[in-house]
């Protein structure tokens, strides 16, 4: 926000995805999907059951043994 990006986030914590999922997504144009999983296997799956709204994810996915740094998610954004 400091740089002028607003951001917004959501937890993903289980599947199947609900509705609060699907409402998320549906209010934003651009969705970076952050996984700490090389593969991207969340942005995978949202993609496929929900095809409407496949356009506007866009996968951020890392995996080298760290944690997901705050800098390397806000450099991905930018």
């Amino acid at each position: 926000e400091k740089n002028g990006v607003r951001t917004s986030y959501l937890r993903l914590r289980a599947l199947p995805i609900n509705d609060d999922v699907r409402k998320f997504i549906a209010q934003y144009g651009k969705v970076y999907v952050v996984e700490n999983n090389f593969d991207g296997q969340l942005h995978t799956i949202l993609s496929s059951e929900l095809p409407e709204y496949a356009a506007r994810l866009h996968k951020a996915a890392k995996c080298d043994g760290l944690p997901l740094s705050a800098r390397w998610i806000s450099e991905q954004i930018a």
